[in-house]
């Protein structure tokens, strides 16, 4: 499995440094299309194992795991995403990492506070249902030292 992953990032290293582009269907109307690779930000919710979670003595619900489940799944794993998120490329994450916050209260239109992250809008478009495939797990660090995770993933499906 980790030579699939070696020869697969080879090829797309290859790929970019002959200025080839995959070839996209005309009907794609996002960035993060079939065969397309990117990171996802991983706010803390997404890599809880439960329901729930504790911010501030109070308990939240998680309302819709953002790997369809709650936890992280395996590499390789080929999940269906829960809800919108973006896909981001390493210069979009490293210009912009003040931006990412791994915990964050959202208020829903329902009047219910959502306990979510945040991320900044550098990213491309990537609709809730899509299908990606995990590719590898890393983490980009803030000026302060706080580690983020991300999912470098490929787009099976959106």
């Amino acid at each position: 499995m980790r030579r699939l992953v070696i020869r697969y990032v080879c090829a797309l290293a290859l790929v970019a440094l002959c200025g080839a582009q995959p070839a996209q269907a005309e009907s794609c109307r996002f960035v993060g299309c079939q065969g397309d690779v990117g990171y996802i930000f991983a706010p803390l919710p997404a890599q809880h194992g439960g329901t729930t979670i504790k911010f501030n003595s109070k308990d939240y619900p998680l309302k819709t795991p953002l790997f369809g489940k709650p936890g992280l799944p395996d590499v390789n794993a080929i999940v269906t995403t829960g809800r919108e998120t973006q896909l981001f490329t390493e210069a979009a994450i490293t210009t912009s990492i003040a931006a990412f916050k791994p915990l964050a209260i959202r208020d829903a239109a329902t009047g219910e506070p959502d306990l979510t992250g945040e991320e900044p809008e550098t990213g491309s478009e990537l609709p809730a249902g899509s299908q990606i495939r995990i590719l590898s797990w890393r983490t980009f660090s803030k000026p302060s030292g706080e580690q983020l995770l991300f999912a470098l993933v490929q787009v099976v499906r959106h």
